[in-house]
């Protein structure tokens, strides 16, 4: 009776484990951006490979993709710019992270609001 007891234990708890499924996070942008001034980096959150989600304060993100995939790591506690946060450009800045450098190909803002609606954000 004890084996069947941990045999389901380690059913659900497999079960309760699976991973999310991945976001499409083309159907949150907003608009294209060819720059961002003055941002002040509050969080960042890798999206995938060579995306990553950098957040100015709380009702304002920006989905970035870079031109390799830099995002291999995402347990890095930092995530910089290349020229800092004042003004990020696209194909001039990179994002430095976990000892890369990776070109910014895209900076798209994404809908906060409809992040929150679909409760992929608090």
């Amino acid at each position: 009776m004890r084996i069947l007891f941990s045999l389901l234990a380690l059913l659900l708890s497999a079960c309760a484990t699976k991973p999310a499924e991945p976001v499409d996070w083309q159907q949150y942008t907003s608009s294209e951006e060819q720059q961002i001034r003055s941002l002040s980096l509050s969080r960042f959150e890798i999206a995938s490979r060579d995306q990553v989600i950098v957040w100015d304060g709380i009702n304002k993100a920006y989905l970035l993709t870079t031109t390799t995939g830099c995002f291999l790591d995402s347990t890095l506690p930092a995530l910089a710019f290349s020229r800092g946060n004042a003004l990020i450009r696209v194909r001039s800045d990179a994002v430095l992270y976990g000892g890369q450098r990776c070109t910014i190909k895209r900076i798209q803002g994404l809908d906060v609001l409809k992040m929150r609606q679909d409760n992929l954000i608090p």
